[in-house]
């Protein structure tokens, strides 16, 4: 249950490639941190917008979000270059681009962009109201027991991606 999220930055930062995986208290300082010295752009899809377009296109659509709202926090920055974590992308305003699965485990940048998705998608889920029997302030809205037994109780909401499938087949 969430939409999908996606940061640009531009940065000197130094992160470990498992900041990501690292406790939330931990990667929160770090995102705290990011935001407050950093250059970012945002980019949101919502779970419709997955559903409807497919992960491939939503990544792509992400990713043109993320740019587009850096190039628009920082109009005096030019982007010179893009790296993406991974192989799907759509180039953007003719930037030169490298896709580079697991990026974030050799770039510090890649890194410090994605401990900002992962935590920006995580508060969105958290700050959700109207839906404390999904336990999404517990789970992040990831296919827990609890969160798939509160699918079974009352079905899914409009932040679920129907697309996916929220339940094993029983």
């Amino acid at each position: 249950a969430a939409p999908g999220r996606a940061r640009s930055g531009s940065c000197e930062w130094k992160a470990r490639p498992s900041s990501r995986k690292g406790p939330s208290a931990r990667r929160a300082d770090l995102a705290r941190s990011i935001r407050a010295e950093y250059c970012i752009g945002i980019g949101t899809v919502t779970a419709a917008e997955i559903d409807q377009f497919g992960m491939g296109e939503a990544r792509r659509l992400v990713f043109d979000r993320a740019l587009d709202d850096f190039a628009h926090r920082n109009p005096d920055v030019t982007v010179a270059h893009v790296l993406v974590d991974g192989t799907i992308y759509r180039p953007w305003r003719e930037v030169p681009f490298t896709l580079e699965p697991r990026a974030d485990a050799k770039y510090d940048q890649v890194s410090a962009a994605s401990i900002l998705a992962k935590t920006e998608r995580d508060e969105r889920v958290c700050s959700l109201q109207g839906y404390d029997a999904y336990g999404w302030r517990r789970n992040k809205g990831y296919p827990t027991a609890d969160h798939r037994d509160a699918i079974r109780a009352h079905g899914p909401t409009v932040h679920h991606r129907m697309s996916f499938r929220l339940l094993p087949e029983e």
